[in-house]
């Protein structure tokens, strides 16, 4: 009898094991196969990572994601009203960089912008700083992970990743406004990225992504 019961306990175990197995393995390969990306292009300002096998000259158009905030720690987390207006900050920027680029014809790249940080400017300190040496002395900053989809299959197909924070020639002496601003500095990072993300997008376009290949890019206008 107990031989009985042990033996029934058994299987249900099994059967258990199996059905947990096969919901974890399901689960798994819904997600992008990014462990399987080549980075192109390292620095520490930017970091590209693609699928080497995806045909990068063959899309037409780019699809614009809205922005979303998705915090990778608790150092600088963003209230509700920060959010809204960094996002469309992010997605104002994009529209106005691609706005040629989206009407193209052809198998589109969806991009997908998430903001991951995101750090204040002081503007107090500012105050004192332009008082006592006509310059800056706090600077904000913000990282950006860009998603890189294939429109048709919804593979994700690489990843350009962006993290930096503000130099004085980039709001001195051009956005002196957004140096008393909370959020003025990181935005006109927010602003830069997109531009310089136009252009890897465009270099990766015109390259054969290889393993181990280096993408060689000119650094835009008033980045790091």
């Amino acid at each position: 009898m107990m031989k009985k019961i042990f033996n029934s306990l058994a299987l249900v175990f099994c059967a258990f094991a199996v059905a947990s197995q096969a919901q974890t393995t399901d689960g798994n390969s819904s997600k992008p196969a990014t462990d399987s990306f080549k980075t192109v292009n390292k620095r520490a300002s930017n970091l590209i990572r693609v699928n080497p096998q995806a045909n990068w000259g063959s899309y037409g158009a780019y699809r614009l994601a809205p922005a979303t905030y998705e915090p990778s720690g608790s150092k600088h987390l963003l209230e509700a009203w920060e959010v809204r207006r960094l996002e469309d900050v992010l997605d104002g920027s994009l529209g106005k960089t691609f706005k040629k680029q989206t009407a193209g014809e052809g198998p589109a790249l969806e991009v997908r912008p998430i903001l991951t940080d995101f750090k204040r400017t002081n503007t107090l300190l500012n105050v004192i700083g332009f008082a006592a040496i006509q310059a800056p002395i706090s600077f904000g900053g913000a990282s950006v992970r860009y998603e890189l989809v294939d429109a048709a299959s919804g593979d994700q197909i690489g990843v350009v990743s962006c993290q930096r924070n503000a130099r004085p020639w980039n709001v001195y002496p051009w956005n002196v406004v957004q140096n008393f601003e909370t959020l003025g500095q990181g935005s006109v990072i927010l602003k830069s990225d997109s531009r310089r993300l136009r252009k890897d997008l465009e270099l990766l376009a015109k390259i054969a992504i290889k393993p181990e290949t280096k993408v060689e890019q000119e650094p835009a206008k008033g980045a790091e």
